[in-house]
């Protein structure tokens, strides 16, 4: 046999093909928990074993879907709550935008709160329609408002309030003899012009073109239609956009104030503490009720002074209506008189609020 049949009948040698960062449908696990990769000449590769590949791989995996984590479900993790409903927790991570979907098989409703950072052992992770998902249970949660990132509410300054020509007394005249007013006011008088600000107001869904657009009473209206759940997603949903709706957090307070008051002081304390990233420690200014834009903040720190007071927490009521009459000596809200029902030692059940 001649060397040229040889080499005919021979089969030709073929370059050995280099391992390569495997799609994932060549992946499969083993019997021994590690995972293999089947390469093109179907030779089984051991992943486990090649510790630069994973790298390689996850690093790979991550630019081809962007957002990609890497969940450990061994571990517990913290979540940035946007929203919630009845059996879905709407998430963000605390140190990205990106977002995530905590499916649960109970009610957590009045568990978590919106602002909060939580706690979660995951239990599984999967993904649908490109949108991440998480089920597992909420251990733990906390407000700590300085830790989500969030851009401060803009002041913006309109002059200033001279109380001796703009402090009204409970005729609705300016007061011409401080020794009529209470304690706290005097104190308020006596402290001279002070600085007028309106805090900025962030509203989801608002069409400024549209005279009738009002995403927060168009959730009211729909509790009227609907009932207080459906008005609550509405609200959740403008939470979802921004956390800074200080609105949303005084209207979904407002919403379980009668029959859940401890859930209600949740979403009053949220917005207090979001607009106060907008306030220095020493500010001594005003707040005025009569600039549209504060009043998200002031129906928030209204109602959390009412659930304090409500539940027997009447030092730290007292202190927060005292902060309310001096960011808004006009006292459209009243805080004064709430303050005089404290001052005499009537509960809030005795009140006339």
């Amino acid at each position: 046999m001649s060397m040229e049949m040889l080499k005919e009948d021979e089969e030709p040698m073929k370059k050995k093909s280099p391992v390569t960062i495997p799609a994932a449908s060549r992946l499969r696990g083993g019997d021994d928990q590690k995972i293999y990769y089947l390469d093109e000449q179907g030779r089984e590769h051991c992943l486990s074993e090649m510790p630069d590949l994973l790298h390689e791989l996850e690093r790979l995996c991550r630019k081809r879907l962007p957002g990609d984590r890497i969940i450990d479900l061994e571990k517990p993790m913290e979540l940035v709550v946007l929203s919630v409903g009845q059996n879905v927790v709407r998430c963000r991570w605390p140190d990205s935008a990106e977002t995530v979907t905590v499916r649960l098989s109970g009610n957590y409703f009045f568990h978590v709160f919106p602002a909060e950072i939580v706690t979660f052992r995951p239990r599984k992770s999967w993904r649908y329609a490109r949108n991440p998902y998480l089920s597992g249970t909420f251990m733990s949660a906390r407000l700590d408002v300085d830790a989500l990132g969030l851009t401060p509410l803009k002041l913006s300054e309109f002059g200033p309030w001279d109380p001796s020509e703009e402090m009204l007394g409970d005729d609705g005249d300016v007061v011409t003899d401080p020794a009529e007013l209470s304690f706290v006011e005097r104190r308020i008088y006596t402290a001279g012009v002070r600085q007028q600000y309106e805090m900025e107001q962030i509203l989801p869904g608002l069409e400024p073109q549209d005279m009738d657009s009002d995403p927060i009473m168009e959730a009211m209206a729909v509790r009227d239609a609907e009932g207080t759940m459906a008005a609550a997603e509405k609200l959740m949903n403008l939470l979802r956009a921004d956390l800074r709706c200080l609105d949303a957090y005084a209207h979904l307070g407002y919403l379980w104030y009668d029959n859940f008051p401890e859930a209600a002081q949740h979403y009053y304390a949220a917005g207090v503490r979001i607009g106060e990233l907008s306030l220095p420690d020493d500010f001594r200014g005003l707040l005025p009720w009569a600039m549209i834009d504060n009043r998200p903040f002031l129906r928030c720190l209204h109602g959390y002074g009412l659930t304090l007071w409500r539940l027997n927490k009447l030092e730290e009521a007292q202190a927060v209506f005292v902060r309310l009459l001096w960011l808004n000596p006009m006292d459209n809200q009243g805080a004064r008189f709430n303050l005089a029902d404290i001052a005499e030692g009537r509960s809030w059940d005795e009140s006339e609020v």
